[in-house]
């Protein structure tokens, strides 16, 4: 057998590389990918319902969205099909995304900007916005409006018209195409189901249609799935007309001889069970010092928009504490002890509280223990090392000062958390340190400090490190420090600096009469 030629090599020698390079690439986005983006908060989402994803402006990567995080300047928002998701704007604006929609967000001092990709939207906004579309730029919209865009026309319908195009005011329902913009008018009128949320227990439930208008008509229902195919029915003389339908995000019109409706939506939403993840029944979590954070998730469905979450001493839940929350975690500072909790979905589809129940989780319990005063993983006491040698000044593990060679040979500063800053852990599942990369790094020496301990000493290939021992926190100051090493094991000039950990959100104890 014959060994490969030299090109063959070096084409086997690029594929390597070029594999590597993608990978670290990949890696690298996916950990910055868990930060808070860089452009300021202007919103939040407040419902979801199935698959919701957003993109931050720095990143390449899609992650999850769920009720009650917060939206950034320049966010990028997209839903699956069969999926739909509600955003909230700090000026009380309201976004309705239908499936398959993707929406960009610009929301800064002197711009307020919807860039719609793709998909249909459900606006109620209170201040003039301009929206682009297709290299089309609607401009002065205002108050209640539907917005749908296609692979050729941009359809838009306006509860008080004043919107423009190109300076000239669009009709209160209009379809822009290349050709111009066509006015659109019907005496056929959609009485329900309009804009409806329903949540259902059966796999299939009785919708019934009514609309006013000359008839006969046909009745055109389209599902977001595609997996349904649409459903025609014709020559109907009356102005109504029942069906059953499995769940599912649904859009429908009539049409006569001469005429055709305006499009709208309904919604018949599949009940799902609510699910706590952690701690985990029977668990045991170790904390190292008095008290530390502990972190509670659960799994709800994505039309529910708050939640209760109730820890007590007690099997019975009496005297218990409670929190009330948009998100599905939340972080508390607890001492060593026995826990019991549970989860309570609390009714709240938007425009319709009444169309859900709720619904509470089993109880589940845990312990919280204080961690071994031997462990020397997880905290090193530095004040008793100085009373067994009373002669050392410096600590153990204390950073020698560098020389002024290793000064002029590399410097890091920190990134996140910022010296003397307040970090709020009640809606974050985990603390991003970050820090400035420098060239020609082998590793980073990281550590964690509170008091006169080292929390946690960590050799690191990348500037971050995206940290999950909550435990080991709690509402307290806290230093931290970087040295980056090199590969010859010289070190550079680092930093150390501390921060404080808050919570924001606190379990309160119920009120007593």
């Amino acid at each position: 057998m014959k060994g490969l030629r030299l090109t063959e090599w070096i084409t086997v020698l690029v594929l390597i590389l070029s594999i590597v390079l993608f990978a670290a690439l990949f890696l690298y986005e996916q950990n910055r990918s868990t930060g808070s983006g860089s452009g300021q908060t202007i919103g939040e989402l407040t419902f979801r319902y199935r698959i919701a994803e957003r993109k931050f402006s720095d990143s390449v990567l899609w992650d999850r969205i769920n009720p009650g995080d917060l939206l950034r300047n320049e966010d990028w928002i997209r839903t699956d099909s069969y999926s739909e998701a509600v955003l909230e704007l700090e000026d009380g604006s309201r976004v309705e995304m239908a499936p398959e929609t993707m929406l960009v967000l610009f929301v800064e001092e002197g711009r307020q900007e919807l860039k719609l990709m793709q998909g249909s939207l459900e606006l109620e906004l209170k201040g003039d916005y301009d929206l682009i579309a297709k290299d089309r730029k609607i401009e002065k919209l205002n108050g209640r409006s539907r917005i749908s865009l296609s692979d050729d026309s941009l359809e838009i319908e306006q509860e008080d018209s004043g919107a423009t195009l190109d300076g000239q005011e669009l009709p209160s329902w209009s379809r822009i195409r290349n050709e111009g913009i066509q006015k659109l008018q019907s005496n056929l009128t959609l009485l329900s189901p309009v804009d409806t949320r329903t949540v259902v227990e059966s796999e299939k439930s009785q919708v019934t249609f009514r609309w006013s208008g000359s008839c006969p008509c046909s009745l055109h229902v389209q599902s977001s799935s595609a997996q349904q195919s649409p459903i025609s029915i014709e020559a109907i003389s009356e102005n109504q007309y029942q069906m059953e339908l499995p769940h599912g995000i649904y859009s429908w019109y009539v049409k006569n001889s001469s005429e055709q409706s305006a499009t709208r939506s309904f919604r018949l939403l599949e009940s799902q069970p609510l699910q706590p993840v952690q701690p985990a029944a029977g668990s045991t979590i170790t904390i190292s010092n008095e008290s530390g954070l502990v972190l509670f998730s659960w799994d709800g469905p994505g039309f529910q928009q708050r939640f209760r979450i109730d820890v007590s001493r007690e099997p019975d839940m009496s005297n218990s504490s409670s929190l009330v929350t948009s998100r599905r975690s939340a972080v508390f500072s607890l001492a060593a002890g026995t826990y019991y909790w549970r989860i309570t979905s609390m009714a709240g589809l938007p425009d319709a509280p009444d169309t859900s129940q709720d619904v509470t989780s089993k109880v589940l319990s845990f312990e919280i223990k204080p961690s071994e005063e031997t462990n020397q993983e997880v905290a090193i006491n530095l004040k008793a090392d100085e009373k067994q040698d009373t002669a050392k000044k410096q600590p153990v593990y204390a950073r020698p000062a560098p020389d002024r060679s290793e000064v002029a040979r590399a410097n890091v500063y920190p990134v996140f958390p910022l010296p003397e800053t307040a970090v709020d852990m009640s809606k974050r599942d985990s603390l991003p340190f970050r820090w400035t990369p420098v060239p020609g790094v082998d590793k980073y020496l990281f550590r964690l400090y509170r008091d006169d301990s080292i929390l946690i000493e960590r050799f690191v290939p990348n500037p971050y490190l995206n940290f999950r021992e909550l435990t080991l926190l709690d509402t307290a100051w806290f230093e931290w420090s970087v040295e980056p090493i090199f590969g010859d094991g010289q070190s550079g000039t680092g930093f150390q600096h501390r921060f404080q950990v808050t919570l924001s959100e606190q379990l309160e104890k119920p009120e007593l009469e």
